[in-house]
């Protein structure tokens, strides 16, 4: 009932961009022509698929100033009717053996207005196009508190995070990734539990369950467990058929039955499991059981870890020492290979190591290790 002089100022204010936003009931869905508009949303049902396209129309139409044209639908029509740019036998519906929303009339019996279209399927006629958020997304986004914080034209920092998603092929029923607007992973896989950066916890369709990076390349295969679950510091919840848990180390791939806690040493990461200290590195090593965290002491470039186990081959560099910690267990900054046994400290600060096969490094700081020896 809006008078038709306010009515038309309204629109011509709409057009030269005085006003952002127009909302209306029933009088912009078809007719309206403004091919500047690039934002649309969706509030009114419908069962009809010219009612649909014409609606989703008043922001389809090309203009030299316009890159895209955002979509938001409330109201679910593009579980009825299908993307937009969705290939519809057109034929066939004016011969009435399709449905007006383009499917068959036995489906449309059988399973009421199901879903049409799939993730995929559109994706691969129009990459341009892509359903990005469904309402259960969005409420899993939020509690997670994945949402990014837009500012005043983009994310936080005027960077662009594109970050891992799953995405759901209805007709399969099966999973894949994608980043953004392109699928990384064809949808393969039962069911995706979590996702951590570039990595998804996943379960295979043979029922095993892994962790997999954004192409799908697997980075670890566990055996069929009821959920997976990232945690902070790189750690990985396993949750039994039985219904215990355990806890994966992701830089290792090692198996702890309780949940480890991390300790941060400069660029040194140790965990700690019960009463014992493990090490993050490609060899295992465990500290003594009961030692105390305030007995490790960080030197810049090494961690020193009070061990009384070394080796008897191990050749000191003063071999007057002989207090029972003069010889101890390191973790060199930036050596991901094993945890060494310190031989002693020169006059620069420097310390001599060995390895566990008898070898011997010089280690300075900023400089690594320089091998010098063998026993």
């Amino acid at each position: 009932r809006t008078p038709a002089l306010e009515r038309k100022e309204l629109v011509e204010d709409f057009r030269r961009g005085k006003i952002s936003v127009l909302v209306n009931v029933d009088i912009f869905s078809e007719g309206f022509d403004c091919p500047d508009v690039e934002f649309v949303q969706l509030a009114r049902p419908t069962l009809s698929l010219a009612k649909y396209l014409q609606q989703v129309g008043r922001g389809l139409r090309k203009s030299d100033n316009k890159e895209s044209c955002m979509l938001i639908d409330n109201v679910g029509l593009h579980r009825i009717f299908g993307l937009p740019v969705r290939d519809r036998d057109w034929e066939a519906m004016f011969e009435g053996r399709m449905a007006g929303n383009a499917q068959p009339w036995t489906r449309m019996e059988n399973s009421g207005l199901s879903v049409s279209c799939s993730l995929s399927e559109d994706s691969k006629q129009n990459e341009g196009l892509e359903i990005v958020m469904t309402h259960n997304c969005l409420l899993d986004a939020i509690r997670k508190g994945d949402l990014i914080c837009l500012g005043g034209g983009g994310p936080v920092g005027g960077e662009q995070r594109t970050a891992l998603k799953a995405c759901h092929d209805r007709q399969s029923g099966l999973w894949g990734l994608r980043c953004g607007n392109k699928i990384t992973v064809i949808p393969q896989y039962r069911e995706v539990f979590d996702i951590c950066a570039n990595r998804a916890a996943v379960r295979f369709e043979d029922g095993r369950t892994g962790v997999v990076d954004d192409s799908g390349t697997p980075l670890m295969v566990t055996d069929r467990c009821r959920r997976l679950r990232f945690l902070k510091g790189e750690l990985l919840s396993v949750t039994k058929e039985d219904g215990s848990d355990c806890y994966t180390d992701l830089k290792t791939n090692r198996t702890y039955q309780e949940r480890p806690v991390v300790f941060s040493y400069g660029g040194i990461e140790l965990l700690r499991v019960g009463e014992t200290f493990h090490s993050r590195t490609r060899k295992a090593y465990a500290s003594m059981h009961g030692l105390h965290k305030d007995s490790l002491c960080f030197y810049g470039f090494y961690l020193k870890i009070p061990d009384y186990r070394v080796p008897k081959s191990c050749r000191l560099v003063d071999p007057v020492w002989s207090a029972i910690f003069d010889v101890f267990a390191c973790v060199l900054e930036g050596d991901d290979e094993e945890v060494y046994w310190c031989c002693g400290c020169l006059a620069d600060r420097s310390i001599v190591v060995m390895d566990g096969e008898g070898n011997y490094y010089h280690v300075e700081k900023g400089k690594g290790k320089r091998y010098i020896a063998c026993n």
